[in-house]
């Protein structure tokens, strides 16, 4: 479920959000949608590990020769694809996580500040209305630093040397690339997975005007929203394009599928596993126990395997994979420090998705273990 907007008691936040806007993509539909591109980035990774190693012993003539170097290119160019679908995952769910933050940060703001603006209206009324006035001001002025604090974390995320709109492009390509070069010229030599069937049926069937779709549905717009600076916007609406054309408007269900695994334990104790493994782990920067309430803001946490917190902060190139160094989590999730003191705690943590009773016990237990009491303080974020 998305997450609902601020509280309207007293009329605060609908002359705040006046001033702001509130952030429209669905943060849900976006996890779902960066699951589907990274799944069917496996599923053509996959493909393009397909051996044609046997060919030129049947088919030892110029014409086999030929044939095979195509079928080659096809196999590489869906290779291509696949890993720029991981891209394309990488970037939605990295903007799924600062829409989270943002639309989080904002309740807390408001709802922080209701007892307070509702003591405004003790006031005389000319001077109810001027303080009132400053005190949204002041309030909009915090949601719009919010905004654009997570619109540089999001523009600073895409400066990694893969450019976006070229990785569209090539996950767009190896669609042609697949209807040229393997369906009319090699049907039946690669077997693309079960979960593909549907686009390799619709590429059979009406490659051109499939390939028109995609593109004008999906690139299109996606390019024309990047160039204009509206990054959020081309991910949220180009990729629901995408995926409900590849994939015949069914895309998130058909793509975003995992096969069942069972939950680890460890001497008892419920461990989630990283559902990313091909993320790259990076060295971790932590944050001493000791000084953990000297900090301010939110915090990324996991609770390892062993049962031990591990505290960071979470950036465009921090996550809870790395403070977890990749391995199974007991609990993972963020929390906020201010003036001191720990304010709230979650279980947010995409890599791991954390939930349940066992994750708030072993969360719970590992700030207990520093000498940190967060009791009452835990919420569930799914």
């Amino acid at each position: 479920m998305t997450i609902p907007e601020p509280s309207s008691d007293f009329g605060l936040w609908p002359r705040v959000k006046a001033m702001t806007g509130w952030p429209e993509p669905d943060e849900v539909a976006m996890h779902a949608l960066a699951l589907g591109w990274r799944t069917g980035g496996e599923r053509f990774a996959q493909a393009g590990r397909y051996d044609i190693g046997g060919l030129a012993g049947f088919w030892p003539d110029a014409a086999g020769a030929a044939f095979a170097a195509r079928a080659r290119a096809s196999l590489d160019a869906a290779t291509r694809s696949g890993e720029s679908m991981t891209v394309l995952a990488d970037r939605t769910d990295f903007f799924a996580g600062e829409v989270t933050r943002v639309k989080t940060g904002i309740r807390e703001l408001i709802h922080a500040n209701l007892a307070t603006f509702a003591t405004t209206g003790l006031l005389l009324p000319g001077a109810r209305e001027m303080v009132q006035q400053a005190f949204v001001a002041q309030l909009a002025g915090e949601v719009n630093a919010l905004i654009g604090e997570a619109a540089g974390r999001i523009s600073d995320s895409g400066q990694d040397g893969y450019n976006l709109v070229e990785a569209i492009k090539d996950v767009g390509g190896v669609f042609k690339g697949m209807a040229e070069q393997i369906f009319e010229t090699a049907e039946g030599l690669v077997h693309l997975p079960a979960n593909v069937d549907d686009i390799a049926k619709r590429l059979r069937d009406d490659p051109g005007g499939f390939f028109a779709d995609v593109w004008k549905g999906a690139t299109e717009p996606i390019i024309a929203d990047w160039k204009n600076g509206n990054q959020g916007e081309a991910i949220g609406r180009g990729l629901v394009s995408a995926i409900e054309l590849v994939a015949g408007g069914k895309g998130i269900g058909k793509l975003s599928h995992l096969d069942d695994v069972s939950t680890p334990k460890l001497d008892g104790h419920v461990l989630f596993e990283n559902k990313y493994a091909d993320d790259v782990i990076r060295p971790a920067q932590t944050v001493d126990s000791s000084d953990i309430l000297s900090q301010s803001g939110t915090l990324g946490y996991v609770v390892t395997r062993d049962g031990n917190l591990v505290v960071g902060r979470l950036t465009s190139t921090q996550g809870h994979i790395d403070l977890a160094q990749g391995e199974p989590v007991r609990a993972a999730g963020e929390f906020k420090v201010y003036g001191g003191e720990v304010r709230g705690v979650n279980n947010k943590s995409g890599h791991y998705r954390p939930e349940g009773e066992s994750a708030q016990s072993a969360t719970e237990a590992g700030f207990a273990d520093i000498g940190i009491d967060i009791s009452g303080l835990y919420k569930a974020a799914w």
